[in-house]
């Protein structure tokens, strides 16, 4: 074998160090060193993770999980309570070791093991449960090591496998492994998602091995406006499914089995619609209906095998999850000749079907999807307060799987109207000589704040009310007298809250011997974006807009001596204008600052940071009248 002149010196300075009884660390001793300095101050850090799949030939599962932790500051004491979730019906928890080997090497059983379900109505309504592991002595310095088997019955989707196995986290991992073990005549696809880790394949026997494995992984820092977690995480994805259409098939069936429209149902939907003139008006009854009359329940789309409950039991129940609110809206909406179907809602914005393997794990909500008068209408019937018409902000321009007795289709909810989600406010204040004034106040408040305030107001007792309107109003007036006061549409549904309020305020301007000042103030720099440097890009996921416009009248025998600059800054992702004008003895002043959806480089960072540093300096100054000679 040939060996370079490179290979030559290499040796030989190798030689010289171990003669010298110089230590010299390895390229992965180095890595190690390096990540156990970055991390040391961690509440803590996991030093194992391995998760191993078997998959049989019946497409039943057994999975082994392996985890080690170090507890390194007081935070990381949390780890001394292991949830262990699981679904009662399809799965079995097989075996559970655990211990904690304290900071000068004794090594401690388990404490306790309960099944807990997790929340109230669980035990009856769904098959989750939790097998909560308890451990003895954390504290830090000690190490926590669990293994637990859990043996699947059957598979979520029939005669088909899927998983999703992240390799990013929020805590740093020294080292991960995912082994998956397949009979070696099952078809399978992978993808490897924001990175390109590819697994080592061995056979053995009748089975294919596959092993992904990965060291020192750093911890995935949280950043304001950061893109969604599935663009940013490295994630490894295993399906056998052949397509989305596939999936969709069997998705619909789970609907499909539990549709029913019973006669009392139809009897409901009678009553509820009785004063409905128009299909319109009668399927606004029916979601009101379903949003007011069923107490929500809220479940992992995850668990009862993505299946909702029969129709006729949830309106018996009158409760339910977000699939069985959607199956009911499907059964109660049928009463009328309206053909509904479910939608299956991603967890994330950047949810791209094209670019993902097919299967149900990217879902965590369901939705209602309808037509009427040639138009198609998406319905999250947990969002009260909304006309189906409208598009709330959580569900504009999302990307999602609308489940069909056809195989089903992907489509994109339409934009929500970008005037419902502008905030006005307006002031008008008549000055006196002595620099006090009248202000009369208005507030334009957004649709969806609207409609969030209504649903709080609901709960609040009348003489509670009272005394938040009275908390805002002082805070507005600044401890000024409040003349008139009015809450429009607070329990008007479909509309804008409106606030007006007239008050009088002694002392309202600056003063300075003959001179008087005020406008509208400095805008706070805040804490956002004022960290030193940016890993991931900005990314605002949505437009929104403020706008405020105030004015002035200036008593008489008043001159203006200074009106501030005009300020207007425009940037690709967010803009903003501060402009005043006179008019005699009126001043008006107008501002307005827009975000942008827009996605900005991490190396455009400081130009972001730039645009919120320059709205502060730049609206610093104040109008200035004096009273004339």
């Amino acid at each position: 074998m040939k060996i370079s002149q490179f290979g030559k010196k290499t040796g030989i300075y190798l030689a010289l160090a171990a003669a010298l009884g110089i230590f010299v660390l390895s390229a992965a001793e180095a890595a190690e060193a390096k990540w156990e300095e970055a991390y040391k101050d961690e509440p803590y850090v996991v030093l194992k993770s391995e998760r191993t799949v078997e998959l049989r030939k019946d497409f039943t599962t057994l999975t082994t999980v392996h985890m080690v932790a170090r507890v390194q500051k007081e935070d990381g004491k949390n780890l001394g309570e292991i949830p262990l979730s699981y679904d009662k019906s399809r799965e079995e928890v097989k075996e559970i070791e655990a211990f904690t080997v304290t900071p000068e090497g004794g090594k401690l059983k388990y404490k306790d093991i309960q099944e807990l379900t997790p929340k109230k109505d669980y035990a009856v309504y769904s098959d989750e449960r939790t097998k909560m592991i308890t451990m003895p002595h954390v504290v830090v310095g000690s190490t926590i090591e669990w293994k637990a088997t859990v043996e699947s019955k059957r598979p979520m989707i029939p005669h088909n496998f899927y998983d999703l196995v992240y390799f990013s986290s929020t805590s740093p991992v020294k080292y991960q492994k995912y082994t998956l073990i397949v009979p070696k005549d099952v078809p399978l696809r992978f993808a490897c998602l924001n990175g390109e880790r590819k697994p080592s394949v061995t056979l053995k026997g009748d089975t294919v091995v596959y092993v992904w494995e990965a060291d020192n992984i750093g911890k995935v820092e949280q950043e304001e406006y950061m893109p969604p977690w599935d663009e940013v995480a490295e994630a490894v994805a295993v399906t056998t499914l052949p397509s989305w259409e596939e999936m969709s098939k069997w998705a619909w069936g789970l609907f499909a089995k539990n549709l029913r429209l019973t006669a009392e149902m139809k009897e409901k939907v009678a009553e509820v619609t009785k004063d409905a003139k128009t299909t319109d008006e009668k399927i606004q009854a029916i979601i009101e209906y379903l949003q007011n009359d069923l107490r929500y329940v809220a479940m992992d789309i995850n668990f009862h095998s993505y299946e909702p409950h029969p129709a006729d039991q949830v309106f018996a129940n009158k409760y339910g999850d977000c699939k069985d609110y959607t199956l009911l809206g499907m059964a109660m909406l049928s009463g009328i000749g309206v053909k509904a179907y479910p939608v299956l809602f991603p967890s994330s914005r950047s949810f791209d079907a094209q670019k993902l393997l097919p299967m149900p794990t990217y879902f965590n909500h369901a939705i209602l999807f309808f037509e009427t008068g040639g138009r198609q209408y998406y319905t999250d019937l947990l969002r009260k307060g909304y006309y189906f018409r409208e598009v709330p902000d959580a569900l504009s321009e999302m990307n999602v799987c609308v489940i069909t007795d056809k195989g089903g289709f992907f489509a994109r909810i339409p934009k929500m109207d970008p005037a419902e989600s502008v905030s006005v406010a307006e002031e008008n204040a008549v000055i006196d000589r002595e620099g006090n004034a009248v202000v009369d106040m208005s507030l334009h408040v957004p649709i969806d704040i609207s409609i969030s305030m209504r649903e709080q107001f609901r709960s609040i007792p009348g003489d509670r009310r009272e005394k938040v309107f009275s908390s805002f109003e002082s805070k507005t007036s600044n401890g000024g007298k409040v003349l008139e006061r009015e809450w429009k549409y607070l329990d008007t549904p479909h509309k804008k809250i409106t606030v007006r309020l007239k008050y009088e305020n002694a002392h309202w301007v600056q003063r300075v011997g003959d001179m008087m000042i005020f406008g509208m103030p400095q805008r706070e720099r805040g804490t956002l974006f004022t960290a030193s440097k940016r890993t991931y890009p900005i990314v605002f996921q949505a437009s929104s807009r403020e706008e405020r416009r105030e004015t002035y009248r200036i008593p008489e025998g008043y001159e203006i001596m200074n009106l501030p600059k005009d300020v207007v800054l425009e940037r690709t992702f967010a803009s903003y204008e501060r402009r005043y004008r006179a008019d005699g003895g009126t001043i008006t002043g107008e501002e307005s600052v827009s975000y942008k959806e827009s996605r900005t480089a991490a190396a455009q960072y400081r130009k972001v940071q730039d645009f919120f540093d320059d709205v502060t300096k730049l609206t610093n100054d104040l109008i200035m009248i004096r009273k004339k000679n």
